[in-house]
Order: structure tokens, then C-alpha cells, then sequence
């Protein structure tokens, strides 16, 4: 074999020596300090200090009291503690204005410790709180009737840094200032990515008892057989975080800077006329960070919009025998047809920030269908 443009001929005994360059292999372990550190970006953790068992903690108490013979309240805390979560720490951020990272100092080619990439580190000093009050009242089939109602007034915090990747590391997953800075998670302790201060259901299911005993058969086979159902959410909005779109105005080379707010935050026209969106963030209210500094703005500042929604179901019964009937069924989802619009754009000053687009949630599975409504016919027998 021969390489053409340097004339050389290569064997395959020798590949390296015949082209002219030393065998590195076996690579010696550990290198020796000489070796060359190839510009590129590292991923480590260290397992002796900040590498840590994740650990939870849950509690809580109840109070239960019966109303009647058919209907029960609970009230309830709930709480969780969670510590040693999952974070990435990048130990090779720039210093001194930008101008130079951490580990790639001047002379630092002189003993051969030259980093010039990130250093991104798997650390579990991460902290996450849950806090809540839950109600529940559930009233047990009677006279027909059969319903739960559930409302929870919560509240969950955590400082992993914001928008993280939850199952790796790398470079850009870091918190907004750089770990030397003294409390840097300042930014990021704030509503977890699911908090939602208030959250109710309710669902019922409600089967006609038979009426009109004393009536022409015609009228009681008309007047009998009915029944309904329904399911109703509601929710808060998602946390939002408003980030910067200079990313770097820093300079500390983590890309994660935050926005400045100068102004009340909702409300505005980032809908321009004739565009089909709806103005939710002011962008006057917004701006970038200057240059040297990191924003202002901490996690999860502001909400976004509510859900709500509601699915009902009306079905007749037509006997045929004793144990056989047929069952016709209308089944609407989102009933009142309630639009709920998904998160707007949240990085400052770009093209669609403050603009809800779409009708889907950021941080949640949520249907955001239209009305629909359909129709069935069960044999039972």
C-alpha cells in the first residue's frame, strides 16, 4: 500500500515505521506528563467529594372525617425532601473578563496543564422541596350519585440548574454564574419545572334511579335509563424562565445568562397586527444582560397560562331482555371548547418572545384538543 501524496509506501507489519512515525501503542497508563491534552471538551466527576447517594424523604399527616354514610373529607399535608440530586458543574468556566479559562492560564504550557475546552463535572449536590395541602371529598354511590373532588395547594422548589439535561452530562447544562462566584445557584433555586400552585379534579358519575312507577310504560321506557359522567381539571401554569439571548454577555463561556427585567412583565404587544398568536410577556418589560454581567431574572419567576378542562358523557340504556340491552353513548371532550394556550417564546428580545403560538404546554401532557364529540352503540347481553 502506498500513500500517494507523500510517495511513501506503507506495510502492513509496520504501518507506523514504514510512514515514518512512532507506534503509540500500548499508550502508557497513566500518560506521562508530557503527553499532549487534545483540545476538546471533558466530561468527569469526582467519586470521593460532591459525588453522593441521592436521598429522599417523604411525610405526612392526614385528617379524615366521615360526613355522612356516604360522604368522607381528608385533609392533608404532604411534603418531600430530596437531597444529593443530579446537577452538572462546569469546573472550566472563563475568568478574568473572558479572556482565559480556568485551566488554560498563561505558562500553563509549561508543565503541560493547558484545558482550553469545558470541564463539565457529574456532582449530586443538587436539593430539591415539596410542600403541600391536599383536600379530598368523595361522596360513595347513593340515591345514584358517585363523585370525588381533589384540590392541591402546592408548592415545589429546587437549585438544579435550569432546563438541565436529566439523564447526561455536557458542556451548556451548567447554572448561570460560574461556580466561583459565592452563592452561585442563587439563580436557579426556584419552582421546579411541574410545579403548579393549584391543581383540582373532579369527576361524578350520576345513574338516574327509576322514576315515574306509576306512569303508561311508554313514558317510564322514555324517562328511564339515563346516565352521566363527567371529569373536570384545572391547573395553574407552568413556570416560565426568561433567558438572555447574548448568552455569553458574561463571558464566562457557559451560555446560560439570564434576561433583565425593567418593567411589569405581562401584558404588551409582542403580537404583531395581523399575526395569529396571542401577546402574554411584555418584550418593553426585557432586555438583554449587559456585557460583564449575568442577568437578573432567577428560575421559574413567571407563570404561564391555566388549563382547564372538562369531558362529560350522556348514555341511554334500552333493555331488550333482563340481561340484555343496548347502549347509546355521546362522549364530548372539552366540552365548552376552552382553548388553553401553550407557553410563549422566553428568550428575550428574539423574534417570538412573549408570543404564545401554539396550544400545547411546555411541561406538560396535557390534551389541548378542540370539542369532539362521538357516538356509540353497545349490545350488552
Amino acid at each position: 500500500m502506498t500513500n500517494a501524496a507523500a510517495g511513501t509506501k506503507i506495510t502492513f507489519a509496520d504501518p507506523y515505521g514504514s510512514y515514518g512515525i512512532a507506534n503509540p501503542f500500548p499508550a502508557p497508563q497513566p500518560p506521562p506528563p508530557t503527553s499532549p491534552i487534545p483540545p476538546q471538551a471533558f466530561l468527569t466527576y469526582d467519586p470521593f467529594s460532591g459525588f453522593q447517594d441521592p436521598v429522599t424523604y417523604s411525610y405526612n399527616l392526614a385528617l379524615e372525617q366521615q360526613i355522612s354514610s356516604s360522604t368522607s373529607a381528608r385533609l392533608a399535608y404532604v411534603g418531600e425532601a430530596s437531597r444529593h440530586e443530579w446537577e452538572n458543574i462546569e469546573l472550566n468556566p472563563f475568568v478574568s473578563g473572558g479572556a482565559n479559562r480556568i485551566y488554560n492560564q498563561p505558562g500553563c504550557t509549561a508543565n503541560n496543564s493547558c484545558y482550553s475546552q469545558p470541564i463539565t463535572a457529574a456532582n449530586t449536590g443538587g436539593n430539591t422541596n415539596y410542600n403541600s395541602m391536599q383536600f379530598s371529598l368523595e361522596h360513595r354511590l347513593t340515591y345514584g350519585l358517585n363523585g370525588l373532588f381533589n384540590y392541591t395547594w402546592s408548592k415545589a422548589l429546587d437549585n438544579l440548574p435550569f432546563n438541565q439535561a436529566a439523564t447526561s452530562i455536557g458542556a451548556g447544562n451548567s447554572y448561570v454564574y460560574p461556580y466561583y462566584v459565592p452563592n452561585f445557584r442563587s439563580l436557579d433555586y426556584g419552582p421546579s419545572d411541574f410545579d403548579h400552585r393549584n391543581v383540582i379534579s373532579a369527576s361524578f358519575v350520576y345513574t338516574e334511579p327509576a322514576v315515574l312507577h306509576d306512569s303508561p310504560a311508554a313514558l317510564r321506557y322514555i324517562a328511564n335509563g339515563w346516565e352521566t359522567t363527567g371529569i373536570v381539571q384545572f391547573r395553574s401554569g407552568d413556570p416560565l424562565t426568561v433567558i438572555s439571548s447574548a448568552s455569553n454577555n458574561s463571558k464566562s463561556g457557559q451560555q446560560r445568562d439570564r434576561a433583565v427585567l425593567i418593567g411589569n412583565a405581562y401584558g404588551g404587544t409582542a403580537c404583531k397586527a395581523g399575526t395569529h398568536c396571542k401577546s402574554y410577556l411584555n418584550p418593553a418589560s426585557f432586555t438583554n444582560n449587559a456585557s460583564g454581567t449575568y442577568g437578573n431574572i432567577v428560575k421559574g419567576s413567571f407563570v404561564g397560562p391555566q388549563y382547564a378542562d372538562w369531558d362529560a358523557s350522556l348514555a341511554r340504556r334500552f333493555a331488550i331482555t333482563e340481561g340484555t340491552y343496548f347502549q347509546l353513548r355521546a362522549e364530548y371532550f372539552n366540552v365548552l371548547n376552552h382553548p388553553n394556550f401553550g407557553d410563549p417564546g422566553t428568550t428575550a428580545t428574539s423574534s417570538n418572545f412573549g408570543q404564545i403560538t401554539s396550544t400545547s404546554p411546555q411541561n406538560s401532557n396535557y390534551s389541548n384538543d378542540p370539542r369532539i364529540a362521538q357516538m356509540s352503540v353497545k349490545l350488552v347481553f
